[in-house]
């Protein structure tokens, strides 16, 4: 168990059942390594994601996919819904594709207009719904498909998905488009113009101005910075959970450093207050604890450097987040 898990469960009730009124995102997920806040972002009741977490932490792994319905409290409704989305590593394998999944649901396909088709009516279609998002937010702000091709320009949309659906595109009223000002279009997209985003000042709506930043993306950067105190570099972002380097690299250039907001007082805080850092596991707080308590006070950072037990890798990171009063 991570100590994001041991933090997310420790979380006030009422903070958890705010966060479980809000829209469900759907992504692969692996379930025993999945922490509280990413099932409820899958739009699961508090109550049953924090049963998968006790069934982890009492039974074991989960084998299969089929295995999550041991979980009692997990509706057939759900089960289903997420079904398509499972992805179990199996055990002593690396490889990305060494995965249990389970088995592929039917969808209904017909012939549809991507300009007009309603989210109930992708979603049928097989549409994953953050790809439904992104599709109806490029129609809200004006965007149009000319002809079938334009699909593939939908950010999340997977080449095996367009193949399937391609044969059923029938747009009510083809418009042919030159190859120049399609290449205007795809830039105009992929790249926002003066956008600068301070990585510790900005709100989760900020963070959305870049393409490929949904809700979802959003509130996991300013979440996991939150708990951070602030992020130390930029390329710390690209720890966020389920965030793609590519999706990473491509919103680098706007990004502006600024300060940490949140420093850690390393002689005067408890072990509970340590632990509730990402980035420090509960083993590393009890080190800093009895160090402190067999050598005294640290000094400095050269003295933290000379802790045994921890890599001189996370002491690195952690030094940022470490005042030495």
């Amino acid at each position: 168990m991570t100590p994001f898990e041991t933090m997310e469960i420790k979380e006030d009730i009422d903070t958890l059942n705010r966060k479980e009124d809000k829209m469900a995102n759907l992504f692969f997920f692996d379930p025993n390594t999945l922490s509280m806040d990413s099932l409820l972002l899958l739009g699961l009741p508090v109550k049953t994601a924090k049963t998968i977490i006790n069934y982890r932490m009492k039974v074991g792994r989960f084998g299969i996919p089929k295995d999550l319905k041991k979980i009692y409290t997990l509706s057939g409704k759900d089960y289903q819904r997420l079904a398509p989305f499972i992805r179990i590593r199996k055990k002593n394998k690396l490889a990305s594709s060494s995965f249990y999944a389970a088995d592929t649901l039917s969808f209904e396909l017909k012939v549809f207009d991507p300009n007009t088709a309603s989210k109930e009516e992708l979603l049928s279609l097989g549409f994953p719904s953050k790809v439904c998002t992104t599709l109806l937010n490029f129609r809200k702000k004006g965007g149009r498909f000319y002809k079938k091709q334009d699909l593939k320009l939908i950010y999340g949309l997977k080449s095996a998905d367009y193949d399937r659906l391609a044969p059923f595109i029938e747009l009510s009223k083809e418009i042919k488009i030159s190859d120049s000002t399609q290449q205007k279009v795809r830039k105009r997209r992929d790249q926002p113009q003066n956008i600068r985003i301070d990585i510790n000042d900005s709100s989760a709506e900020d963070w959305q101005q870049l393409y490929g930043i949904g809700p979802a993306y959003a509130k996991r950067i300013t979440n996991f910075r939150d708990k951070l105190g602030g992020f130390s570099s930029i390329e710390q972002i690209a720890m966020t959970y389920g965030l793609p380097d590519s999706t990473f690299q491509k919103i680098k250039p706007y990004l502006v450093q600024s300060p940490i907001f949140r420093l850690i007082n390393i002689n005067t805080a408890t072990e509970e207050e340590l632990k509730k850092h990402p980035l420090i596991k509960w083993k590393e707080a009890k080190m800093i604890i009895n160090y402190r308590e067999q050598h005294g006070p640290f000094l400095n950072e050269e003295s933290l450097k000379r802790m045994k037990g921890i890599s001189s890798q996370k002491i690195e990171q952690l030094i940022p987040y470490f005042s030495f009063e």
